[in-house]
């Protein structure tokens, strides 16, 4: 074994060894798109095999709120225009990626409180999934503009009411889900789960119900 004799330092080192990390400049979609064309080196190269995004909305959250501040609705348009022509760019990078090196990609989204609106803002949004985590409905980042851009939607949330006994489970109590929103491969459906020091562990409904 390669890694065998080694201490734990060394073998941590080892095991970032194949990680290839790069920060965005925030608040900057085209940072973002840049470094994926960087990124095609990587793949034809070094065999990478899955690219995480963590998070997508971080590159254009920031821009798109201070640049549509100011300015007349013409200016508003034009700069929600181009911002959408980049995410598209973005995912059709990635999609491309994904097809040609038989890559897994993993972007992770922010979600915001569901505020309601105008009759005709409320006829998109029924369209797009609605959610709720910590008592609070809310709805995905970016829109329809992302949701029609991936080929399966995760979302995973805080459950209120019920805390596990922190002793026993070795956790904080806190209870999450993983559901599934939408995917060809898999059935739509949620499964409840906790985090502790040796990973991440499902939990039986009745467990669940009883917080024991």
């Amino acid at each position: 074994d390669e890694g065998e004799g080694l201490g734990p330092a060394q073998a941590s080192l080892m095991s970032m060894d194949n990680i290839f990390i790069e920060r965005c400049t925030t608040d900057d979609p085209n940072s973002l798109l840049e470094v994926l064309l960087r990124a095609k080196t990587l793949l034809e190269h070094h065999n990478v095999k899955l690219i995480v995004i963590d998070s997508i909305a971080n590159a254009f959250k920031g821009m798109s709120s201070s640049s549509l501040d100011d300015g007349g609705a013409q200016k508003q348009q034009h700069e929600s225009q181009r911002l959408t022509q980049v995410l598209y760019r973005t995912m059709n990078l990635l999609k491309r990626y994904a097809c040609d090196y038989n890559a897994c990609v993993v972007i992770t989204n922010h979600v915001a409180d569901h505020i309601e609106r105008v009759s005709v803002q409320r006829a998109t949004q029924a369209l797009t999934e609605t959610l709720c985590t910590s008592g609070r409905i809310v709805r995905a980042s970016l829109g329809m503009g992302l949701a029609q851009s991936v080929t399966c939607r995760y979302f995973v949330s805080r459950l209120e009411g019920v805390r596990l006994n922190e002793n026993e489970y070795d956790t904080s109590g806190c209870v999450r889900a993983f559901e599934v929103v939408f995917s060809p491969f898999q059935a739509k459906r949620k499964t409840k789960y906790i985090i502790n020091q040796s990973g991440v562990w499902g939990i039986p409904d009745a467990v669940y119900e009883t917080g024991q």
